[in-house]
Parts: structure tokens; sequence; C-alpha cells
């Protein structure tokens, strides 16, 4: 297959780069089937914003953190027996995700140790709400 060199328009400067015949068979090597969007300053701006976490490639967190919900202690008054509602996300810098409103988290005591824990569902009288871990170890035996 013949390649000609091709002038391309970048996608975020606007500035015109060479698509040159030599990169293009390297492209079609590669598998490549589409011309590139953007110059190589433009790629490689890109690639350093997004090792440092900050573009659409870097890595991905979940909303609220992502530690264990069993260790943050948060109990209602005590001796109450009732679980008090509080926001998610008031534990960490994010406030929900992706523009939804904040999911409504509660405060309850595990049934089987007794640790503070919370649970994203109202916890009924009369049914045993656990902690993570005691969860874990009922449901795996």
């Amino acid at each position: 297959m013949d390649f000609e060199d091709k002038l391309i328009v970048c996608q975020d400067c606007g500035k015109e780069f060479p698509h040159t015949a030599e990169d293009q068979k390297r492209y079609a090597e590669r598998g490549f089937t589409a011309d590139p969007k953007r110059c190589r300053e433009c790629r490689q701006a890109r690639k350093e914003k997004a090792a440092a976490g900050e573009g659409q490639g870097g890595p991905r967190r979940r909303p609220g953190g992502g530690g264990s919900r069993g260790s943050q202690g948060h109990g209602g008054p005590r001796g109450s027996g009732f679980p008090q509602p509080r926001e998610r996300g008031q534990q960490g810098p994010h406030q929900g995700g992706r523009g939804r409103a904040p999911r409504q988290s509660y405060d309850a005591i595990c049934a089987a140790c007794g640790t503070p824990t919370t649970v994203p569902f109202e916890p009924k009288p009369g049914r045993e709400v656990f902690c993570r871990d005691c969860y874990t170890k009922l449901r795996d035996g």
C-alpha cells in the first residue's frame, strides 16, 4: 500500500501538522486505521496530564473514598437502638457522583460484634444489621 504525506489540523490547538508516509506505515503496522487527531506536542501534554491523574485517562476513583464502613464509628445516641440518618459524603471530600444527589446512609450497630457501622438502607426494628466484616463471615459460611 502506498502512503503519501498529509497535513492534519490538531483537534486541541488547531495547528496543522504533517502525518508523513513513514508515520502512516507505522500506524498501519500497529493496526491503527484512523489518522491522529492531535499534534505531537498536544499528545505529549495529554499523556503527561493523564499520568498526573488529571485527564480522562487518569485513574478513576469511587466517590466517597473506599475505606471500610465498619470502622467509621458514627453511632447514634447511646442506647437509643434507632439509626441516625446522615448524608453519604460527609465523611470525605466527594459529594455524590456525576451530578447525582448524595445517597442517604444510616448509622447502626452490628448485631454480631457490636461495632458501630453505616449502611445504605434504613434498618428495621427486629432485623439484624451486620458490619462489613461480620456480613462477609456469615455469607462465606
